[in-house]
């Protein structure tokens, strides 16, 4: 299989909000050529519950990492597999 044209790195820690209204977005768009990696740092369970309700569209996660955004950034670079990172 080919490598996706583009990687979508998503980070959160419990911001259910603004992570539901990220995920909608992504999960919504017509062009498939992404993979989408999220790295979930949460440790509410309203957190954890939206960060599952999206698991269908989520190419890659990554829970536990709470050493930092950098940190977590790093995390879905170094698992990224398409041409661009976004």
């Amino acid at each position: 299989m080919a490598s996706p044209l583009f990687s979508i790195v998503t980070i959160t820690k419990n911001s259910s909000s603004l992570f539901k209204v990220t995920a909608s977005s992504i999960a919504s768009q017509l062009h498939t050529d992404f993979e989408w990696i999220a790295i979930d740092a949460s440790d509410q369970a309203e957190s954890l519950s939206i960060v599952d309700s999206f698991i269908n569209s989520i190419s890659i996660l990554v829970r536990g990492s709470d050493c930092g955004i950098s940190h977590a950034f790093n995390l879905g670079i170094q698992r990224a597999t398409g041409s661009y990172i976004l």
